[in-house]
């Protein structure tokens, strides 16, 4: 089973992605900021992907995957958002897929999931 860390500080948002992720087969543990993320990352991991909102208390999603990329993580990554615009080359840096702009449908976040996944094998 694919396991995905969500980090999405909005209660509700945490709740139904966790749902429509599970139903579409991801085992997924939830992060309510960056920073619980960060923990779960090193408590329970390997992920084979992050789904990370950048707008969170603590650490943005941008912020934790800066320090997970400076620990050697490869882990595949998307992130999400109602604002961010990310360049080519922060995308790059960050190792990043697309960004996801809220709101967005369940589909293409487990599309985008599913092929950042695909592009870290």
């Amino acid at each position: 089973m694919t396991r995905v860390l969500l980090a999405e500080d909005e209660a509700l948002l945490r709740e139904i992605l966790v749902e429509g992720l599970a139903d579409e087969g991801f085992e997924v543990e939830a992060a309510l900021d960056g920073m619980e993320a960060l923990i779960l990352y090193r408590t329970k991991g390997p992920f084979d992907a992050l789904l990370l909102d950048e707008e969170m208390p603590g650490l943005t999603g941008r912020q934790l995957l800066r320090l997970l990329r400076g620990e050697g993580a490869t882990v595949a990554a998307v992130i999400f958002s109602g604002n961010l615009v990310l360049d080519d080359d922060e995308r790059a840096e960050l190792g990043v897929g697309p960004v996801l702009r809220k709101p967005v449908s369940m589909r293409d976040i487990c599309a985008a999931l599913r092929d950042a996944i695909a592009g870290r094998k």
